[in-house]
């Protein structure tokens, strides 16, 4: 998964990683009432050109919301959806008047079910890496971006290098009664990679249920 770790790091890598990453396809399960599940985590992810492809959705808005770590591991996620996909978890978890107005209030009611499913989502990770790396870290406050689909890699990348992050995976979510596939790109600063380093043994030892 990353060059720079033995063949024994990688493996705990991948253990750990796809552990956060499932019990957070079990927090869409739990918000969103209909299964979920981890499809596939991408690292090395593919450059195109100077820019790593971190979102693959190629059409119409994107929806990205980022949060980001703070404590003993700095760097970002965005939870990423496409439009359509927002509409179709809004329908499933919102009520239908809801639904159905556009005023201050459902506007307001939109956006905190989608902070909600990120807080969740990116909470269940977070609290992995916390315990499995013996780490204090939390993720800050959610913010909403959303901008045209052929803009979402340039921007990412542009984040990258504020954050100097050296780590970069995407997860891809399945949730097939509503026909979504959630991207979920994360970017981490190089002291991840130590921190496996320092707690590979453990985290093989570790039964993860």
């Amino acid at each position: 998964m990353f060059n720079n770790l033995s063949e024994r790091e990688n493996s705990a890598t991948n253990k750990l990683l796809e552990f956060g990453l499932s019990k957070a396809a079990l927090a869409f399960r739990s918000i969103l009432g209909t299964e979920a599940s981890l499809k596939s985590i991408d690292a090395p992810l593919e450059q195109l050109g100077e820019v790593p492809q971190y979102c693959t959705k190629t059409t119409g808005k994107v929806h990205l919301l980022k949060t980001e770590l703070v404590g003993d591991l700095k760097g970002f996620c965005h939870l990423i959806f496409s439009e359509e996909e927002v509409q179709k978890i809004q329908s499933a978890g919102l009520p239908e008047e809801v639904l159905t107005n556009n005023n201050p209030e459902t506007r307001l009611m939109k956006l905190e079910f989608l902070t909600e499913i990120d807080n969740m989502v990116a909470g269940a990770v977070v609290t992995q890496l916390a315990n499995f790396l013996d780490l204090e870290i939390y993720g800050n406050v959610p913010s909403l971006h959303v901008m045209q689909a052929d803009e979402v890699n340039k921007y990412i990348k542009a984040e990258s290098v504020v954050y100097n992050s050296k780590v970069e995976f995407r997860a891809v979510f399945g949730i097939p009664d509503l026909d979504v596939q959630p991207e979920f790109v994360w970017l981490l600063q190089e002291n991840f990679i130590d921190k496996v380093k320092d707690n590979a043994e453990n985290v093989l030892a570790k039964e993860l249920t």
